[in-house]
C-alpha cells in the first residue's frame, strides 16, 4: 500500500473507525466565498446540487441564517472560524470571535465548532512557547464549547508552502525541488528523533504490543470496509435494476402512446380521403363544363361554321375572297369544299 504525506495523517483515524461507520456528507462554503457568492446564492447552489448539510464560515452566516437554511432544506452541523491562538496579544479577541461564531451556529443546530489556528506571518515556524500558548487556548475553547453542548474540532491541512510545493509536493524548478527535498529530509529526521525519544518513554514501553494492536485495528477496519463496500454495491445494483425497470415501463408506455396516435391519424385519413376525392371530382367536372362552353366545337354545334381559304386562313369578311376562289367550310359534323360564284357585300 502506497501512503502519501496526506494519507499518512488519515491512517490513525481510519484504524479507529467504528463498525457503525455512517458518514454524513456535506459541502464546505469556503470555495464559494472565493467565487464571491452571497449566502443566498451559496445555499441555493448547495440545495440544487443535492446536499442536505453545509459547513459555514462567518461570511456565510447572515442574520437570517435560520430562515435561509429552512428555505433551502439544509442543515448546518458544523461552523468554522480561523483563530490567532499563538499570539498572546490577539488570542483573547480571537477566542471571543470563535465563541460568537459558535453561538450563532448553536442557534441553528450546529454541534461542532471547527477552529483553524492561523499560521505566523511568512509561514515561519511557531516557537515552543507559542505552541504551548496555542494548545492552552484550544483547551479553553474546548471547555467553552462543552458548556454549549458542542464539540471543538481542529482543522489540520497538510499543505506545504515551502518553496511553492503546495499540496502535491512539486516545486516549479529543480533547484527549488532539491531545497524542498532537503527540508523534507530534515523534517523526517526530526520526527524520527522524536519517535526514538518517545520509544524510550513509558508511552511506548511495549512497542510490539502497540504494533500488534494497530494491526488488529487495521484488520478490523478492512473487514468493515469490505462489508460496507459489499452492501453499497448491492444497494447500487438494486437501484440500477429499479431504474432499468422504470425505463422499460416508460419506453412501453411511450410506444403505446405513439401507436394510439398513429391509429387515430389513420382513422382520420380514412374518413377524410373520400371527401377530398369527391371535392376534387366536382372541381374537375366544373372545369370540364367551363372548357366545353368555351370550346369552338360547342359554337359549331349551335349552327355556326368556320370558313377558310385555299391557304387555310380563316375567312372573317367577304372581301377576303373573290368569285372562283375555292374555300372549305367546317360545321359541327365535318368539312366540305365549295367555290365562290358571287359576292354579296352588305357594304
Amino acid at each position: 500500500m502506497r501512503i502519501s504525506r496526506r494519507t499518512f495523517f488519515a491512517v490513525p483515524a481510519l484504524a479507529a473507525a467504528k463498525s457503525a461507520y455512517a458518514p454524513k456528507i456535506g459541502v464546505q462554503c469556503y470555495v464559494f466565498t472565493q467565487l464571491k457568492q452571497t449566502p443566498e446564492e451559496f445555499f441555493s447552489t448547495a440545495s440544487r446540487a443535492g446536499y442536505k448539510r453545509v459547513a459555514l464560515v462567518p461570511a456565510m452566516m447572515p442574520e437570517n441564517l435560520g430562515e435561509l437554511l429552512k428555505k433551502n432544506n439544509l442543515e448546518c452541523p458544523i461552523v468554522y472560524s480561523g483563530s490567532s491562538l499563538h499570539d498572546e496579544a490577539a488570542a483573547e479577541k480571537s477566542m471571543a470571535v470563535v465563541l460568537k461564531v459558535a453561538d450563532a451556529g448553536k442557534r441553528v443546530g450546529a454541534t461542532v465548532m471547527v477552529v483553524n489556528p492561523d499560521p505566523k506571518r511568512g509561514r515561519e515556524r511557531k516557537t515552543d512557547d507559542e505552541l504551548k500558548l496555542q494548545a492552552s487556548n484550544l483547551n479553553k475553547l474546548g471547555e467553552e464549547c462543552k458548556k454549549r453542548g458542542m464539540k471543538l474540532g481542529l482543522y489540520l491541512c497538510p499543505r506545504d508552502d515551502n518553496f511553492g510545493a503546495k499540496d502535491a509536493g512539486k516545486c516549479a524548478t529543480p533547484e527549488m525541488q532539491a531545497k524542498y527535498a532537503d527540508l523534507y529530509r530534515q523534517q523526517l529526521t526530526e520526527v524520527r528523533g522524536r519517535l526514538a525519544a518517545a520509544r524510550a518513554s513509558r508511552a511506548l514501553h511495549a512497542p510490539r504490543q502497540a504494533v500488534e494492536h494497530a494491526a488488529q485495528a487495521l484488520d478490523g477496519f478492512e473487514v468493515r470496509l469490505k462489508q460496507a463496500l459489499s452492501g453499497a454495491s448491492g444497494r447500487a445494483r438494486r437501484r440500477c435494476d429499479a431504474v432499468h425497470a422504470r425505463l422499460a415501463l416508460l419506453r412501453g408506455n411511450r410506444l403505446q402512446a405513439v401507436a394510439g396516435r398513429l391509429e387515430a391519424l389513420n382513422r382520420q385519413l380514412s374518413r377524410a380521403a373520400p371527401d377530398v376525392l369527391n371535392r376534387r371530382r366536382r372541381q374537375v367536372e366544373a372545369l370540364e363544363r367551363q372548357l366545353r362552353a368555351l370550346s369552338p366545337m360547342a359554337v359549331l354545334e349551335r349552327g355556326y361554321s368556320l370558313t377558310r381559304d385555299a391557304d387555310g386562313r380563316l375567312v372573317r369578311a367577304a372581301r377576303q375572297v373573290a368569285p372562283g376562289a375555292r374555300v372549305s367550310t367546317q360545321v359541327a359534323d365535318g368539312v366540305f369544299e365549295s367555290e365562290v360564284t358571287r359576292l354579296n357585300s352588305e357594304d
